[in-house]
């Protein structure tokens, strides 16, 4: 199972969420990236990550100039070393990049693909009343709608299944 970073634009809320709104919301997947390993300069641009593509030519830069100082069997496991540290953490530029244009985090969820996660994510997110429920088209009332699982308070002491108040 992956996890994704669901990242909105500031105009996206709750209460304004229309279906256009909802299309630019972007769910980030945690974890390596194949286009940062792959064709990493490609996939920044791409990204509109203009700062991290700047940083990345100047580490670049000096991971050339140091390498010369260095014997030449080490040269190709100190980039593919970088390459790969630069493909775990791509998504999490990413991330990084959208929340400094202002993006905000609305939540994190764990699914096999990108499809199942956004299916999550917006069944967890829009208020039950905007639902239907399974009975017809009125909206979810108190009596239909699911109840979150709340941990219980109790004297009983069963090992790692109680919390105590």
């Amino acid at each position: 199972m992956a996890t994704f970073i669901v990242m909105a634009p500031p105009e996206v809320t709750a209460d304004t969420l229309t279906e256009a709104s909802a299309r630019r919301i972007t769910f980030v997947r945690d974890g390596l990236s194949w286009g940062a390993l792959l064709i990493p300069l490609i996939w920044m641009l791409y990204r509109r990550m203009w700062w991290v593509f700047l940083a990345y030519l100047v580490v670049v830069t000096v991971l050339q100039l140091t390498v010369g100082q260095l014997p030449g069997s080490m040269s190709v496991p100190l980039y593919l070393a970088f390459a790969i540290l630069f493909a775990l953490e791509g998504n999490s530029l990413r991330q990084w990049s959208l929340e400094r244009k202002g993006w905000q985090m609305l939540g994190i969820i764990s699914a096999d693909n990108r499809a199942e996660a956004e299916i999550r994510f917006f069944d967890k997110w829009l208020s039950p009343r905007e639902r239907p429920t399974s009975q017809g088209d009125e909206p979810a009332t108190a009596t239909n709608r699911r109840s979150p699982i709340t941990p219980r308070f109790g004297e009983q002491s069963i090992v790692g299944l109680t919390l105590n108040s």
